[in-house]
């Protein structure tokens, strides 16, 4: 009698119309949980239900007259005799397993018996229903770059910029929403000082830094593999002081469409009793820069109009921890980026040079090719934002 009291008071924080079914009840007339996704899981036999009803998911002990409450939820999705309930992350004890069942909470209602003993395995195909709405989320992460870059050039205008090591940083900021999960946008930062050489072979610093702006879609996830198109605007700037036209100032805006093949083994939004570190995904990414312009600094310049194309692909492998006992954070992320990118410039119309008595030819052809490293660390969060303006119903 104290056990089905005690489940009474747990349900009514939940529903008003909640009752206690007690112990038998809930063995004949509990539904099956079939699929465990993220914050959802999947029940069967559920016919009848409707949007936003709660549910209670039980933990019974099928040795003894034994069982505990350790989450609640509400139905976000109804198939025929199966449905999605997302659960309350807030409230939840314990994270859900197969084994557990879940209670209707309202007036009683007839539902198909549950074999307790039962194998895992379960034969409707339900998962994938859980996983057509990805869950939401915040992601920050701190970048720390280290590249090269090799110029080329089609006359002795920025002949001299190569350089064998580029150490930058700066931050990745990346959020999908959880009231609209397919969506998402991301800005990106680094910057740092590199050392320059003019042709007097005089040491002068450049300032190097990237900004861009990325907005994203990502498909729904099947077997593990996800797609994420993107369209991307990126300004470089490369600002020196050098007084010659074999490094010189400019400024590249360009943007980019971008398609990208996601291994999605992990959880993005892991939860875990215990501290646990798994790997999330690797992706694959290739990006096509188009209609670019580049212009040069006052002082020395390659021509007054320009055409700019760029190609981009990246190999990024990223994990997540999880940590229960830290303060506040619990998630954290580390990722390995390789990439390789490349840019080619045509410019027309007059130039200007001030050094040398050396006069830059018209209708010049220019690129660059850059290739590194970059590592960054992160924190990932539930978007709590987005899940303010998503539907309850």
């Amino acid at each position: 009698m104290l056990k089905c009291f005690s489940a009474l008071f747990f349900a009514l924080v939940f529903s008003q119309n909640a009752f206690c079914q007690g112990l038998d009840k809930i063995k004949t007339g509990a539904m099956k949980i079939t699929a465990i996704a993220n914050r959802h899981v999947m029940v069967s036999g559920a016919g009848g239900l409707t949007l936003g009803q709660n549910i209670l998911l039980v933990r019974l002990n099928p040795d003894d007259d034994d069982y505990e409450t350790i989450a609640n939820g509400k139905v976000v999705r109804v198939k025929g005799q199966s449905a999605a309930v997302e659960i309350d992350m807030e409230k939840l004890k314990k994270q859900p397993l197969k084994t557990d069942v879940a209670v209707f909470l309202g007036a009683p209602k007839v539902f198909t018996e549950v074999n307790l003993k039962a194998h895992q395995e379960d034969t409707i195909p339900t998962l994938a229903d859980i996983e057509e709405l990805p869950p939401g989320y915040i992601w920050f992460q701190y970048l720390m770059d280290d590249g090269k870059l090799v110029s080329n050039s089609s006359n002795q205008a920025n002949s001299f910029k190569n350089m064998g090591k580029i150490k930058r940083t700066g931050y990745n900021f990346e959020w999908f929403f959880d009231f609209v999960p397919h969506y998402g946008i991301g800005f990106e930062s680094t910057s740092t000082v590199v050392p320059v050489r003019s042709y007097s072979r005089d040491a002068v610093d450049a300032t190097v830094k990237h900004d861009s702006f990325k907005f994203m879609y990502r498909t729904k996830k099947y077997y593990n593999l996800r797609g994420i198109f993107s369209f991307k605007a990126a300004t470089d700037s490369f600002a020196t002081d050098n007084p010659d036209e074999y490094v010189i100032s400019s400024t590249v805006k360009m943007n980019y469409l971008g398609a990208a093949l996601d291994w999605e083994p992990g959880d993005l939004i892991l939860i875990d009793k215990q501290a646990k570190f798994e790997f999330t995904f690797l992706r694959m990414q290739y990006s096509m820069g188009l209609l670019g312009t580049v212009s040069d600094g006052e002082l020395i310049q390659r021509g007054t109009s320009s055409k700019a194309s760029a190609n981009e692909l990246k190999i990024i492998a990223s994990g997540t921890g999880y940590f229960p006992w830290m303060p506040w954070v619990h998630r954290y992320t580390l990722s390995f980026e390789y990439y390789q990118r490349s840019n080619t410039v045509s410019f027309s119309g007059p130039t200007r040079s001030e050094a040398n008595n050396y006069a830059i030819p018209q209708d010049g052809n220019y690129g660059e090719n850059e290739s590194g490293l970059l590592i960054s660390l992160g924190v990932r969060f539930d978007d709590v934002v987005g899940r303010i303006f998503k539907p309850k119903n």
